[in-house]
């Protein structure tokens, strides 16, 4: 949610300078139509400094996705309009623009409150929005205790109160909308029928963390869970009962997990766990809290049983983590072809899964063949017919 804010924010705040950049110039037009030389030539060269550093910050590259990243550009797309509004005011002192258009210089002095407006369409805390209008408030009290008559037949009491009252409300909108970004986040990220992580958010997780572990020379392990004969509860039962076995499955593995954790429906009936930090023993340890929770059962009554694939980062030498997760589905295929009802580990490592409805032993696996060479024979075989 952080880092989607975070790209949303410098997008909007690029996006909005780039159109000032623009505007800010064009306006320099409107200047020598209702304003004497040299008050608007002073305002134009100030317009162009505004106009380059709005370009400047469209045009700038920040770093994806990092709190800094936005806060720096939110900032900056405050003060320099702030910064501009408090150099025309002191041109409009040194000119005497009430000599001027009204409602030019009534433009002007409405600056702060389009500031104040703008700051809805970022999804912000109340915090943040009230610390990023700071800036302008304080522009507008500098600027009546400057130039009162600026302010016309205006109290600066109302002035400072429309100022609050139109902050207020843009902060109120701000915090909704980062209400409604954390909900089309979290359908992004979690399926909807078992909760967990989807895919695409899963390969996010667990390339950022294969890197960190790599960075930290620490241990990542993976268990590739696949339910066994899920079809044909599909098949018997209906999709309906199918759903059910996958929601009890995932809340079971998830009720056994780490808080550092993190469940993956990789698609179907498979599971990837992502387990941070942890060596294969450690993977087959949880492995075990999870068999020893269960899994649920199936409609007619049996236990689900899954065959399970390990693979850890350093032991397998994997380089990167799709080779990581990668290994583990041919170890989830050796399990499956073992007898279903297994875990394969590294070294040839394996044993069952659920005690209750044992399958498979080890001679199985190994006189089939199913380790090494022949995780590449199993790999290649219709997953369907798997």
């Amino acid at each position: 949610v952080a880092r989607e804010r975070h790209t949303l924010i410098v997008s909007r705040v690029q996006s909005i300078a780039g159109l000032l950049a623009g505007l800010t110039v064009v306006w320099i037009v409107i200047d020598s139509l209702t304003m004497s030389w040299p008050l608007w030539g002073v305002l134009g060269i100030e317009r162009v400094i505004a106009a380059i550093t709005f370009l400047m910050l469209a045009l700038h590259r920040f770093t994806a996705g990092t709190a800094k990243a936005a806060y720096c550009a939110a900032a900056a797309l405050v003060c320099i309009p702030t910064i501009f509004f408090l150099s025309t005011y002191a041109a409009f002192w040194h000119f005497d623009y009430f000599e001027y258009s009204a409602f030019v210089t009534t433009a002007y002095f409405y600056a702060p409150f389009l500031i104040a407006v703008g700051l809805s369409i970022f999804p912000l805390t109340v915090l943040e929005s009230a610390l990023l209008a700071t800036p302008t408030f304080a522009a507008m009290v500098l600027s009546i205790l400057l130039w009162p008559e600026s302010l016309g037949f205006t109290s600066a009491l109302a002035t400072l109160w429309r100022l609050a009252l139109i902050s207020g409300i843009a902060s109120v909108a701000g915090a909704s909308q980062l209400r409604f970004l954390m909900s089309l986040v979290e359908q992004a990220t979690h399926d909807a029928m078992t909760k967990t992580m989807t895919r695409n958010a899963g390969e996010q997780l667990i390339n950022w963390q294969f890197a960190i572990d790599e960075r930290k020379s620490s241990p990542l392990a993976v268990l590739f869970i696949d339910i066994d004969k899920f079809k044909s509860i599909n098949d018997q039962f209906g999709h309906e009962a199918g759903d059910t076995v996958l929601q009890k499955a995932a809340q079971s593995i998830h009720a056994s997990l780490r808080r550092q954790d993190i469940l993956v429906r990789w698609g179907g009936e498979e599971f990837l766990v992502i387990l941070p930090e942890t060596d294969s023993a450690g993977a087959e340890t949880l492995l075990a809290r999870i068999a020893s929770a269960g899994l649920g059962l199936r409609p007619d009554g049996m236990p689900v049983s899954a065959s399970v694939g390990i693979a850890e980062r350093i032991s397998d030498k994997a380089p990167d983590w799709t080779k990581l997760v990668e290994l583990a589905d041919q170890r989830m295929y050796a399990a499956k072809g073992a007898g279903r009802n297994c875990y394969v580990s590294g070294g040839d490592k394996m044993g069952c899964f659920i005690a209750e409805n044992t399958v498979c032993t080890a001679s199985q696996v190994v006189d089939e063949g199913l380790l090494q060479g022949g995780t590449a024979k199993l790999a290649a075989t219709d997953r369907a017919a798997a």
